[in-house]
């Protein structure tokens, strides 16, 4: 790990709410469950009981034209169940996938990439955010042959 890194890591704070992080005084991140909307964000979601949608986006690779994904509603039916994307590096597709219990469903395999984004609770027909990946996505750059 690289000095500067140590130095941002050692800036990021807890709240007093217990419910975000703050890096030199600026909010950096809420912690899941939360009261963050999430709906503001590319690939972020949106909740109305039992199902969640995902929220729209565009999806860079490279110099190309960005893949634009459609806001896609999917229902959740059980606890645990994440939602994703599959990117088509081939046919230059973006789409919603899920609902999936297991992650290996997310796995790649070329020239789909496919990533889970976001991972819910489910109880008494309502649902709510276990996890999210909305920090970490990203798309190997060697990943698939683009014609």
């Amino acid at each position: 790990m690289t000095a500067a890194i140590q130095r941002q890591m050692r800036g990021i704070q807890r709240r007093a709410d217990d419910q975000s992080y703050q890096l030199n005084g600026e909010l950096i991140f809420p912690k899941s469950g939360s009261s963050m909307d999430f709906s503001q964000f590319c690939f972020g979601f949106s909740v109305n009981g039992a199902t969640v949608t995902v929220i729209g986006g565009d999806w860079h690779i490279g110099s190309l034209v960005p893949l634009e994904l459609e806001s896609t509603d999917i229902p959740i039916s059980q606890d645990g169940q994440y939602v994703g994307i599959e990117v088509d590096t081939l046919a230059k597709t973006i789409k919603a996938i899920g609902p999936a219990t297991d992650k290996t469903v997310f796995n790649s395999d070329p020239p789909k990439f496919r990533t889970w984004l976001h991972q819910f609770n489910f109880s008494n027909g309502s649902v709510s955010l276990a996890r999210t990946k909305l920090g970490s996505l990203f798309m190997p750059g060697t990943f698939g042959a683009l014609p």
